[in-house]
């Protein structure tokens, strides 16, 4: 069963021209579904469901398309927080970057961070099986950089910039996060006092490319470059900004969402792919929305988007010639969520229900079949920027999936053991 009807769809698209009112509007709704709809249990799961961390803290990981877990299984990265995570991010408390021994169960606390927000941390991921990066505030300079760490804990580099996506410890991908935070304070750092002037000339800002070895950045593609590429009535004095970038298996291409906000807080989205060096830029999909995708193969991307063939779905893009088509009619009843793969099986979530339940499902692409692993519950106390998605994600060997949820009264990170498949 589709989780909202045409009605509330509608409602939902015209009030995305009036984002403040849509906000109060969504909250009350969502308040007399769950009076009326609310279930029994807090979550049902057809595998064990594990916490990776029994402690006073928090803990969460992140965003869906990187692995808590190093290459060969050996150590789980997290974030841990003693601030409640209901609450929004501060400057003043930091997060505590974490790493468990997967044998011994030993858990060690590597660093602390305020550079971080509650959907995407601060960037946390493994460039090779024993060294990891993330992004802090250095005070020093006022700025954000990223920092590398090995599973001993010993820092092996501080960069000159922030990351955003890595491939492997050869080059990164960043985005001014100033920008970001001033327009979309979900996936943004807060440790600037002053507020950042979105008037900045757009030829300066966008997305920089990062040579980790040389540990030198530069622009790779201005933010006036994508308001020239195609450009829209829409984009006319409107703010811009890149958001969600993935680099591809093979690391030659990266796909990022090009997002504008007119005057009136309507926001704009289109996906845009490029190599690595910024060449053969072009838009892959632009009508009007485009949420969460991922990289099937080096090819091919999935991703839920608005297309004029069936509406907002989950849709495969061909870049050889960019098609566009739907994935699978099986998925045409579900709203948005986070996708990603592990060779033929997609796993991926739902926003809360009527019920305030998440639903977790697994794709199978090959065969085109669907089955629901389980259902978590997300208390109302968790709302816009304190949200906790599932955000789902994959073991390396792809035996378990990852997920963050607070289906228990706090945020933690929660390990699923799927049945072994061949």
């Amino acid at each position: 069963m589709s989780q909202f009807n045409s009605f509330e769809k509608t409602a939902a698209y015209l009030l995305s021209f009036t984002p403040g009112l849509k906000k109060y509007l969504k909250r009350g709704y969502q308040f007399l579904n769950y009076l009326f709809y609310r279930k029994a249990y807090r979550y049902h799961c057809i595998y064990p469901v594990q916490a990776i961390f029994e402690q006073p803290e928090e803990s969460f990981f992140g965003y869906y398309d990187k692995s808590p877990e190093n290459a060969d299984g050996g150590f789980t990265l997290f974030h841990t927080t003693m601030l409640s995570t209901s609450k929004k991010p501060s400057a003043r408390v930091p997060a505590s970057i974490t790493l468990k021994d997967n044998l011994s169960h030993e858990v060690f606390h590597i660093e602390t961070s305020y550079a971080y927000n509650w959907q995407q941390g601060t960037k946390l991921q493994w460039l090779t099986n024993r060294n990891f990066i993330f992004n802090i505030f250095d005070r020093e300079s006022q700025s954000y950089r990223a920092v590398i760490y090995d599973t001993d804990g010993i820092l092996v580099s501080k960069l000159q910039f922030p990351i955003y996506d890595c491939f492997s410890d050869k080059y990164a991908l960043s985005l001014t996060f100033e920008r970001l935070n001033a327009l979309r304070r979900d996936y943004g750092y807060r440790c600037h006092d002053m507020s950042y002037d979105l008037s900045d000339a757009q030829q300066s800002d966008g997305i920089f490319f990062c040579d980790i070895k040389s540990n030198k950045s530069h622009l790779l593609l201005s933010l006036e470059d994508l308001s020239k590429l195609k450009p829209l009535p829409s984009m006319k004095r409107a703010h811009h900004k890149v958001n969600h970038i993935m680099i591809s298996p093979n690391g030659e291409r990266f796909m990022f969402i090009h997002r504008w906000i007119t005057q009136n807080g309507k926001r704009y989205d289109r996906l845009v792919v490029a190599n690595k060096d910024g060449g053969k830029l072009k838009v892959v999909a632009d009508d009007e929305m485009v949420c969460h995708c991922c990289w099937y193969d080096d090819e091919t991307i999935i991703g839920y988007m608005r297309h004029p063939s069936f509406g907002d779905g989950f849709y495969r893009i061909d870049l050889k010639d960019c098609d566009v088509s739907l994935l699978s009619e099986k998925l045409c009843h579900l709203s948005d969520g986070h996708p990603s793969f592990y060779g033929k099986r997609m796993i991926f979530d739902s926003y809360p229900d009527r019920s305030r339940m998440k639903h977790l499902y697994l794709y199978d692409i090959e065969k085109d079949t669907l089955n629901e692993l389980g259902e978590f519950y997300e208390s109302l106390k968790y709302f816009e920027e304190t949200r906790c998605d599932l955000h789902p994600r994959w073991s390396e060997g792809g035996r378990s999936v990852f997920i963050d949820s607070v289906h228990e009264g706090k945020r933690k990170l929660y390990k699923i053991q799927l049945e072994q498949t061949s």
